[in-house]
């Protein structure tokens, strides 16, 4: 249908007609959809035509009902490429309406490389909701860094507006080549005491930037905490890494068991910020490991022994092959024969074959069967021999054979020869030790085959070697048909009684010849013993032990030795008496005398003596001690007498020596450093008996050498009687003044002289401490400041000055008081008396006195202040108490006398 302006039906007036009339135009800017124009009349203001109506004519329809033709806007903000996609495809959306035609422009904001300066445009007909913006993209092989480009729509339509106009892309550049992550291997097989399994995380194909994965530890058969420690982590590769490990920790334990799985899996693949192409993971995900116990011990194979004989008859010998240091799991070794000396088939049965220790077996035999015959042969021999030890299935830890048992000898000895044996003839011998030898005869006995030998020796029990008999050693050899041999041994003859004594003869090692067998080795008598009586005695001789004896007479008694030597042989005595010399019987020592006997084996006897003891100082006295008629017991010979000791001199030395003990004379001493040297006294006391003597040192305590004394020391003879000692030591005077100083004189080493006994050494402490007091202190002295006073008694009171001259050093008191003389106390002044403390460095102290005033006219009076009893403080001296004469006179004038004058009246008009 078309309108009388030439609009088609549903046209935009402005577009196809003429310019609206006013009202038109009017109605233009106020309505949301397009104007139609229908036989050129217009619906009235507020209403537009009905566009579609379903039945009917179109009706004008208010415009509140209006259909709206929308805004435009990007579907996303945001979108990101690869720049290897072709092209990116960007949706522009209509909301809000899709009535009537609309468009826009489109940009490219900035300056984006290759996209500088794209520009389009964009239309949407009626009813449409979205068109696309396609850019073509730019690819190269080149890695770039991310490229952003900004999009903007502009120029909408009249109809329609823009909300949401800008859009950012992103071209992201895909030449980045991170690679995939995955195991090294997927089986892995440790020992239990490996202590540790590393598995290798690889990354192939690529190492651009970063990439993570988690991992963990999953038990099978193997048990966490048990078998193995559980282990979960993350592992990061950063750019360029191309491999990390995890580190599982293996437990080992000492129980026998199966091997035991684990898995380590790797999840969770995830890269860092700005990787692309990232494939996440490769194919060996998951790895088995498998724990292999260490605990089994198959053990060794070896020959029990290293060699067997047997004899031709033995019918068969079983080798036994054992398993050591190990029964677990199944193992396995071969075996054969090598023939020797001795013939396969002709001494004995080739075998061969292998033998199988299932577990917990720990032998087996091989048997072999010896070939009798009845010739008479050497011994024969030959070999088994071990080789080729393999483990069982499953069997780990198996160590082979050992090394030095693999092969065993067995000797085959002829069982048709009948060489005897040997044995001793006697089992006992009994001679005199001078019968100069003996002959013990060794015996063959039961045949007498072949050659034999066999060695012998002679070994003491009692008797000694080489003093009772001549040892001997050696060989005897019995040449086919030999039956008897003789061992001849050499008995010693000496002088020494002694008891019955004994020697053994030995026989040993027993050899056969070559090609002997049978040898039986010993009969029953392999050792006889020889027994050697003695024809000696040696009673010995008599003597004191000792020729002199020194005792203090308070000893009580003395015992005195007498030995019997050079033989202990029966029954020996002597007699005994004392000798008086200087020594007094019965003051000094008890007479005896008497017998000793000794009997068989005795050697010492004592002799008793009392010494008697007494309150006299006397000098050194001795007596004797004599032994006599020595003689011996029946059936005793070679008995000597007495030896050259016969007499002992006994010396008794006094013990009522009173030598005394040292002390010091003073514990203390106090001197001035001005007076030169001190004698400090050392004296004996409690006796003065024999000569002793006592060394002495200064010991410096405040006081110091060579400023405040010169050290000495030295030693103190004192002869006998002598009581009193004195060490003199120099003090040395300054003129520094300075505390009380000390030091300390020590006595040690006393020392009794020749003789001295009961010595003591010291009475009390042996040390005396010397107190130097400084003489460089100058505390002063004192007087009155003046002689006299004169003042009136109105004066009410006055002051007299008490000074301190030459010197101020310490603390000084001095007391005062007042004496009457013309002046009466009380009428004229107030008595007074008191102390004055001068304290370090005070010069001047008042007294203040208090004057009486009367109204009695009288004559000058006078009293006295006198200063009296100066003490010094502690530690003041050197004070040298007044100067001049303490006494002031203090007189007092009379203020009463009055003059009269006579005064003029003036009269005042």
């Amino acid at each position: 249908m078309v309108g009388p302006t030439g609009c088609g039906m549903f046209e935009e007036f402005r577009r196809c007609g003429p310019p609206c009339p006013p009202t038109c135009d009017t109605l233009k800017e106020m309505i949301c959809c397009e104007v139609a124009c229908i036989a050129g009349c217009f619906c009235a203001d507020g209403y537009i035509l009905e566009k579609d109506p379903t039945t009917g004519p179109r009706k004008c329809i208010p415009l509140n009902q209006c259909p709206s033709p929308g805004v435009l806007s990007f579907e996303r903000p945001t979108f990101s490429v690869l720049e290897g996609s072709g092209k990116a495809i960007i949706t522009v959306v209509r909301v809000n309406g899709s009535y009537s035609p609309i468009s826009c422009r489109y940009r490219v904001m900035d300056s984006a490389g290759p996209y500088f300066g794209l520009v389009g445009e964009l239309e949407f007909p009626d009813g449409v909701v979205s068109r696309t913006i396609e850019i073509p993209l730019q690819d190269n092989a080149v890695r770039d860094p991310d490229l952003t480009v900004r999009l903007e729509l502009f120029e909408p339509s009249r109809k329609t507006g823009i909300v949401d106009g800008t859009f950012i892309l992103t071209i992201l550049d895909d030449d980045m080549t991170p690679g995939y992550l995955e195991l090294e291997k997927t089986q892995f097989s440790v020992p239990e005491n490996v202590g540790s399994v590393r598995v290798q995380v690889l990354r192939h194909e690529g190492s651009d930037g970063q990439l993570r994965v988690k991992y963990r530890t999953v038990p099978d058969s193997a048990s966490s905490n048990v078998d193995f420690s559980p282990t979960t982590g993350e592992l990061i590769f950063e750019e360029g890494e191309t491999s990390k490990t995890v580190t599982v920790s293996i437990v080992d334990d000492e129980v026998r068991e199966t091997s035991e799985k684990f898995k380590i899996e790797l999840f969770d693949f995830t890269h860092g910020p700005g990787v692309l192409n990232f494939r996440r993971r490769g194919s060996v995900l998951t790895a088995d490991v498998t724990i292999i116990d260490n605990d089994m011990r198959p053990g060794i194979l070896q020959l029990e022994r290293p060699s067997y004989t047997v004899y031709e008859n033995a019918g068969i010998v079983d080798v036994s092959v054992v398993r050591v240091d190990g029964q677990d799991g199944q193992i396995k070794v071969k075996f054969e024969t090598r023939p020797k000396s001795a013939k396969a088939g002709h001494d004995f049965e080739t075998q061969m074959g292998e033998l199988v220790f299932e577990e917990g077996e720990l032998r087996k035999t091989i048997r072999i069967k010896i070939v009798d015959d009845n010739v008479r042969e050497p011994e024969e021999s030959f070999e088994v021999i071990l080789f080729d030890a393999t483990p069982g299935p499953g069997t780990i830890n198996f160590r082979g054979l050992e090394t030095t048992r693999r092969t065993t000898t067995i000797t085959i000895t002829d069982d048709d020869m009948n060489p005897g044996v040997l044995k001793l003839d006697r089992s006992t011998y009994e001679v005199m030790e001078d019968v100069g030898s003996v002959r013990v005869d060794v015996v063959r006995t039961g045949g007498q085959d072949g050659r034999i030998t066999v060695q012998y020796q002679t070994k003491g029990l009692t008797a000694n070697e080489k003093q009772d008999f001549v040892p001997t050693s050696g060989s005897l050899i019995f040449e086919e048909g030999e039956m008897r041999k003789s061992i001849v041994v050499q008995i010693k003859d000496d002088v020494e009684k002694e008891p019955l004594e004994t020697l053994e003869v030995q026989l040993l090692n027993p050899t056969p010849g070559p090609g002997i067998v049978h040898f039986r080795g010993f009969g029953q008598i392999e050792t006889t013993i020889i027994k050697i009586r003695d024809n000696d005695m040696t009673p010995g001789i008599l003597q004191f032990e000792r020729p002199s004896y020194e005792v203090l007479e308070s000893v009580g008694t003395l015992k005195i030795g007498v030995v019997r030597l050079q033989g202990s042989d029966g029954e020996i005595r002597v007699k005994y008496r004392t000798v008086a010399s200087k020594a007094v019987v019965n003051q000094d020592f008890v007479y005896i005398e008497g017998e000793l006997v000794f009997n068989e084996r005795d050697t010492r006897k004592d002799i008793t003596v009392q010494i008697i003891d007494d309150d006299v100082r006397e000098p050194i006295k001795a007596f004797q001690v004599q032994l006599i008629d020595a003689g011996h017991g029946p059936e005793v010979i070679n008995f000597k007498g007495l030896g050259p000791i016969t007499t002992t001199v006994v010396t008794i030395t006094d013990d009522d020596m009173r030598p005394g003990s040292f002390m010091f004379e003073r514990p203390s001493y106090e001197v001035p450093e001005t007076v030169g040297t001190v004698k400090i006294g050392v004296v004996r006391v409690d006796g003065s008996d024999g000569q002793i003597r006592v060394k002495y040192r200064t010991v410096p305590k405040s006081a110091r050498v060579s400023q405040d004394f010169l050290p000495t020391e030295g030693e103190l003879v004192f002869e006998e009687g002598q009581t009193r000692k004195d060490i003199v030591i120099q003090i040395v005077d300054d003129d520094i003044r300075e505390p009380t100083k000390g030091f300390e004189v020590q006595l040690l080493d006393p020392t009794p002289g020749l003789g001295v006994i009961n010595f003591r050494r010291f009475t009390s402490n042996p040390t005396a401490v010397v107190s130097i007091i400084d003489d460089d202190m100058r505390p002063g002295t004192f007087q009155l400041e003046k002689p006299s006073y004169d003042i009136y008694e109105n004066v009410g009171t006055i002051t007299i000055g008490v000074i301190r001259l030459d010197g101020t050093d310490g603390e000084m008191r001095v007391k005062y008081k007042t004496i009457p003389k013309t002046a009466q106390v009380h009428q004229d002044f107030v008595p007074v008396e008191g102390e004055l403390v001068f304290g370090e460095k005070e010069t001047r102290k008042d007294i203040v006195i208090k004057i009486v005033d009367d109204d009695v006219r009288e004559a000058t009076k006078t009293f006295e202040v006198q200063l009296l009893d100066i003490t010094p403080g502690v530690g003041v001296i050197n004070f040298r108490r007044f100067t001049s004469n303490p006494t002031a006179i203090v007189s007092i004038r009379d203020d009463d006398s009055k003059e009269f004058s006579v005064l003029s009246l003036v009269s005042c008009p």
